[in-house]
């Protein structure tokens, strides 16, 4: 694997790490935590995104949820 692979993979698997955060918070009805951390998955996810990393299926789908969700911040 290459650098910008090994790149890719990193910040892939810290979105989803923010996401899984994100969902326990709302769980916990944490709406403050849970908002900061769906915007640090976005964030993540629209900087590869804006660097022409390839998003996988599922990620790309929930970066569109995510932008609606948040309104393209």
């Amino acid at each position: 694997m290459t650098s910008r692979h090994l790149n890719a993979a990193w910040q892939r698997d810290l979105a989803v790490s923010h996401h899984k955060l994100a969902s326990l918070a709302e769980k916990a009805a944490d709406q403050n935590r849970a908002g900061t951390a769906w915007q640090a998955c976005f964030t993540v996810l629209d900087s590869m995104k804006q660097r022409g990393m390839q998003l996988d299926p599922p990620i790309a789908k929930l970066h569109e949820h995510l932008a609606r969700k948040l309104g393209g911040k």
